[in-house]
């Protein structure tokens, strides 16, 4: 893979190895336990990003497909515009603003440990097949909406490196929330 894609696929592959730091020696009552002060569960925050990712890989698949049909090839350098950069740093941790989840991507509750687990770890084993697929294929050429609001387009490497971006946002509040946790 050309160096941008196997960067962002590192950045995957770290997240599994946080989540599995993040829940081991928890019970699954404080996998559940919100934050005295309010927010999400860690569980709630693992969960927002499996229906997050389900989602958009979702979406990230096709556009590939898309670059795909069109015989779009490159080895890369992919660019980031200042639009990019910004919406990027909006979702980067530490987090400056809070940003209230569409409904469809509300988080539920009293969440299994280890099927949130499973799931989050094969979202992104997804994303890294989807990376390994990129290679060679020009994904910043095609645009894809965002499923959050069709008002938002973005080429299929920028998405990539949104979710890796969402990624460390919500697995940094869900370790905020572990720290926070009654012993």
């Amino acid at each position: 893979m050309n160096t941008q894609l196997n960067e962002l696929a590192e950045q995957f592959e770290d997240s599994k190895r946080v989540v599995n730091e993040l829940v081991s020696g928890i019970s699954p009552e404080q996998f559940n336990e919100r934050p005295a002060g309010g927010g999400w569960s860690i569980g709630e925050c693992l969960d927002h990003l499996n229906v997050t990712d389900t989602d958009y890989t979702s979406q990230i698949e096709g556009g590939i497909n898309k670059a795909l049909e069109k015989k779009l090839v490159s080895n890369g350098s992919f660019k980031t515009g200042w639009l990019a950069k910004t919406f990027i740093k909006n979702v980067e941790p530490p987090v400056k603003r809070r940003l209230k989840a569409p409904g469809k991507w509300t988080p539920q509750s009293n969440i299994p440990v280890e099927k949130t687990v499973n799931d989050f770890i094969a979202l992104k084993d997804k994303y890294i097949e989807l990376l390994k697929r990129s290679d060679g294929v020009n994904i910043g050429k095609v645009k894809i909406p965002s499923p959050a609001t069709d008002m938002i387009r973005f080429p299929v490497y920028i998405m990539f490196r949104i979710n890796a971006a969402h990624q460390r946002r919500h697995l940094w509040q869900a370790n905020n929330v572990k720290n926070g946790l009654k012993k």
